[in-house]
């Protein structure tokens, strides 16, 4: 897995780009695909994060699942890899 996170940068922002329009919601994270001059890239987005964060342990935890997701479709690792300990807390086949 080490490998696969080689090629991978991760930043913050503090907002999603407004010209970019969402279908239900802001997200809370974005992934761009690498291309011929730039790896792979998540962004993470600091006021969505704290704005449905009640508390710390909260964004923490809304920062640990948007990551896990963004790494899981860019990379192609299992969300079960990523998350082997089940944080998201959902039902694994």
């Amino acid at each position: 897995m080490p490998d696969a996170l080689a090629h991978l940068d991760i930043g913050a922002e503090d907002v999603p780009d407004v010209s970019t329009m969402w279908t239900s919601h802001v997200p809370l994270a974005s992934a761009i695909e690498a291309d011929d001059t730039h790896p792979a890239q998540i962004v993470i987005y600091r006021r969505p994060i704290e704005l449905r964060a009640p508390d710390r342990e909260q964004m923490r935890r809304l920062v640990f699942l948007a990551l896990v997701e963004q790494v899981a479709s860019t990379t192609g690792i299992s969300v079960a890899t990523l998350d082997p300990g089940n944080i998201r807390g959902e039902d694994l086949p």
